[in-house]
């Protein structure tokens, strides 16, 4: 790897916000033909970094060099000309246009400079859509995709530019571990052809399995850059958060009364005859490739969805319909997929953010008190280790983690006794990913009740009490004590084993 050229090369970067300090002088470079990893906590300056080469942001000083000449990056669309193309944590697409507008837009293929070739927009989309794996109708809105495949149309659409430098910051947070190899496959094969590639993720073992280089920042300073060899896991995160990472352990709990019951739950062309059940003090996992169901499942029981056939019971009480108002008034708290787009409210602050799902209860003549409103805020904020200078501050200015903290704080607020969590630690670093750990066993010993759906089974395997494993719309088996393993989900994932 020494002996490749660099192509491109950051020097001495430096990006303040206000009352933030991102990156601090920071140096990174990246060679031909290598995949460089991009490390830290939240709120390192990983992010800011990726975004200032992808023309999202403007450094305060210092200097962008491709193939050693310095270069000015304006926008977005400057840097997809010289070959930079970045795909965010956050879907950055447009829900209402198809897969195939998103995919080429900016770039549609015409007829004599005056309308869009549709035949040709279609056959191109299938194209891209083929290299990353995904196989739906291109004329689908983005809108009716699940999360994991909208982030593989973004890397599609990352692609269609056919850059030399591909960014991706955390695009793996949604995928399975089938969908994460695929993904690592297209990636090699970007490499061999002369492809260059930084990428971001909080899964450490997908670093070491993908990774030539790693460069670890924390607090916005540049703490390390090596080859990977030179590094292992525990050394890696003693070097992005400064201590030892407390595991989380399996509870030792008593399981009592049954607290929601799923009957023949059934939508048309998402899920068919789902019968789950759930009791306090337990956490259950549902587990299964992206588009087996599982947040669909997850909306309709918490209400956002409607289904056509089936019921459900909350504290054996039948809901034969359901929405999100009869859901909080059953003490059932719903921690989405995609926080920012269904969390939270981004422009408001902690503190609205906090008590939003729990006016009713706190305030129920109508009337806020301000006193009350900061003592409940603050509670939580403690709680929860919320990292901020203050309660006013907007969500959209915190980390992650932080943000993730402001969504659970928010439902416990609200007295929820029946969690859905709908992967909870998605694109949040170690440290924060642990103290969710803990918070989540913290509330089943509190007697609460939680669903958990995650793509990552090394977090169902540990948390989980049984696992209920999906499979294109339907329940195909249930892992219970030694049965959740790692093997044998996959394989009912995979549909290797025969249905139960």
């Amino acid at each position: 790897m020494h002996n490749k050229r660099t192509v491109i090369e950051m020097r001495n970067i430096t990006k303040v916000f206000p009352g933030v300090r991102a990156l601090d002088n920071v140096s990174f470079y990246v060679k031909e033909m290598q995949i460089h990893a991009l490390v830290g906590e939240n709120g390192a300056g990983k992010s800011t970094l990726a975004k200032i080469l992808a023309g999202i942001q403007n450094q305060d000083h210092g200097d962008i060099l491709l193939d050693g000449k310095i270069i000015d990056i304006h926008n977005s669309r400057s840097a997809q000309k010289l070959g930079i193309g970045m795909v965010f944590q956050e879907i950055s697409l447009i829900p209402t246009l198809s897969v195939a507008q998103n995919l080429l837009l900016a770039h549609e293929p015409d007829l004599f400079n005056i309308i869009v070739n549709k035949n040709r927009l279609l056959s191109e989309a299938n194209i891209y859509l083929s290299k990353v794996g995904l196989k739906i109708d291109p004329n689908r809105k983005l809108q009716d995709l699940g999360i994991a495949e909208q982030q593989l149309v973004a890397l599609a659409r990352a692609l269609s530019f056919q850059p030399r430098i591909l960014i991706l910051d955390e695009t793996t947070s949604s995928l399975t571990s089938k969908e994460t190899n695929h993904l690592f496959s297209i990636l090699k094969t970007f490499k061999s052809n002369g492809g260059s590639v930084i990428y971001i993720s909080h899964r450490l073992n997908e670093i070491f399995e993908i990774a030539d280089h790693i460069t670890v920042l924390k607090d916005g300073l540049l703490i390390d850059s090596d080859s990977v060899e030179k590094f292992t896991i525990d050394l890696l995160v003693q070097k992005m958060v400064g201590q030892k990472i407390k595991k989380s352990v399996r509870r030792n709990i008593s399981i009592n009364n049954e607290v929601l019951r799923i009957n023949n739950l059934s939508l048309r062309g998402l899920f068919n005859d789902v019968n789950m059940f759930l009791k306090e003090g337990e956490i259950v996992g549902i587990a299964g490739l992206v588009g087996s169901g599982r947040t669909e499942i997850a909306e309709a029981i918490f209400g956002i969805r409607s289904f056509d056939t089936g019921n459900i019971e909350v504290y054996g009480k039948s809901q034969r319909k359901v929405n999100p108002i009869l859901s909080i008034k059953n003490r059932m708290g719903f921690i989405p997929e995609n926080r920012h787009l269904h969390g939270l409210c981004l422009g408001l602050s902690i503190q609205k953010n906090i008590i939003m799902a729990s006016l009713k209860r706190l305030f129920p003549k109508g009337f806020i008190f301000p006193k009350q409103e900061k003592e409940t805020t603050q509670r939580f904020i403690e709680k929860f280790s919320i990292s901020s200078q203050s309660k006013s501050r907007p969500v959209r200015f915190l980390s992650g983690g932080n943000q993730q903290k402001v969504v659970m704080a928010k439902w416990l607020c609200s007295e929820s006794k029946i969690f859905i969590f709908d992967e909870p630690t998605r694109g949040i670093d170690v440290k924060s990913k642990s103290e969710i750990h803990q918070l989540i066993n913290q509330l089943t010993i509190s007697g609460a009740g939680i669903l958990l759906i995650s793509s990552e089974l090394p977090e169902i395997i540990s948390l989980c009490d049984r696992v209920y494993v999906m499979k294109e719309g339907k329940i195909v088996a249930e892992c219970c004590g030694n049965d959740i393993q790692e093997r044998n989900i996959l394989n009912y994932m995979l549909g290797a084993n025969n249905e139960v």
